[in-house]
């Protein structure tokens, strides 16, 4: 996901260390931050880094900070207390030094903040993101392990988000997504039907792992019965383009309205399941109704795992995908996987 980058410029050092430590302690998935002792610094570091800051908050500004600060790019907001005459601060939203620092990081959120039209020229004119499906005609009760075990294999070289379709698929419990008021998929969905998606809300869907981020899933799964079908038309490549990542692995869940528009969509398809005649026979009539609808493109990029069958059947899921992680099967997955990209 991409991080705003904030810039703090004050002389006051009490100062820019709290407010440094509560972006680390509580925004530190969404802003990378730079403290700085002066106007002067943020000019060395931009020059050196050839780095543009997204916003810079200054405080305690003189006459001559000013006259720099207009060739620095980036949104400006400047912090005031009472007592200080801000007549010559110009172009700057003014805000409140002293109030708590969540709510000056809402204003941070709040200037960067743009509304961003699904505009399907938009999406053909950028670089194709990697997205992968991960489908099961036979034992979908494990698409979200094989789509975790993906993104845990992908950590190391790809920025990966995992979007879940499957109804009860258990990613909340995995997660301990125990906040019933948290944003998630259905706000992502309502977005994309009002053709507009604002990435300071999509930021706030979204959940980390140590390995890759996750929007969180659905609440209520009836709800994805209810989107027409042309709202996943390039939804999947902008959410990946908008926020920075270079692969989505999409649990494809079970067929809904708008399944095989998304399944268009994707890089790879990955049809997973044990062993078993019935896992051929589906996959086989699977691959045969896409070639009757003439999705002959969509066919080309299927291919077949086959789950080793282990003889603990009760597992968890965290045991059931280190095991497939690091076994035979696991380094098969990667070399596969991997390799694809």
């Amino acid at each position: 996901m991409k991080k705003i980058k904030l810039g703090i410029c004050t002389n006051n050092d009490e100062y820019g260390t709290r407010f440094h430590n509560y972006v680390m302690n509580h925004q530190k998935n969404k802003i990378e931050c730079f403290i700085f002792s002066s106007v002067e610094k943020i000019q060395e570091f931009t020059a050196e880094k050839n780095e543009k800051l997204d916003v810079i908050v200054f405080s305690s500004l003189k006459n001559d900070d000013l006259i720099i600060i207009k060739n620095i790019s980036g949104k400006k907001l400047y912090l005031y207390d009472e007592d200080e005459d801000i007549k010559e601060i110009k172009d700057m939203k003014i805000i409140d030094k002293f109030q708590e620092v969540s709510k000056i990081i809402d204003e941070i959120f709040k200037e960067t903040e743009d509304e961003i039209s699904i505009v399907q020229e938009d999406i053909l004119l950028t670089d194709e993101p990697r997205i992968i499906g991960i489908y099961s005609l036979s034992d979908s009760q494990l698409q979200l392990s094989m789509a975790v075990t993906v993104a845990n294999i992908l950590k190391d070289t790809e920025e990966a988000l995992l979007i879940d379709l499957q109804e009860n698929s258990g990613l909340s419990e995995c997660f301990s997504q125990e906040n019933e008021n948290i944003m998630g998929l259905e706000d992502v969905l309502i977005m994309a039907q009002n053709k507009k998606i604002s990435r300071k809300r999509m930021y706030s869907c979204i959940g980390n792992t140590e390995y890759f981020d996750y929007i969180y899933p659905l609440k209520n799964s009836s709800y994805l019965s209810e989107i027409e079908k042309d709202v996943w038309d390039g939804l999947i490549k902008l959410i990946a383009r908008k926020l920075s990542y270079s692969t989505i692995i999409v649990n494809l869940g079970s067929r809904f309205s708008g399944f095989f528009q998304l399944l268009s969509q994707c890089s790879e398809i990955y049809l997973v399941g044990k062993k078993s005649k019935l896992k051929e026979i589906r996959e086989e009539s699977f691959k045969g109704e896409l070639e009757k609808n003439n999705q002959l493109e969509t066919l080309k990029k299927i291919s077949s795992i086959e789950i080793p069958r282990y003889k603990d059947y009760e597992i968890s899921a965290s045991d059931c995908i280190n095991q497939w992680k690091w076994s035979e099967f696991g380094d098969d997955l990667r070399k596969k996987i991997v390799g694809a990209n």
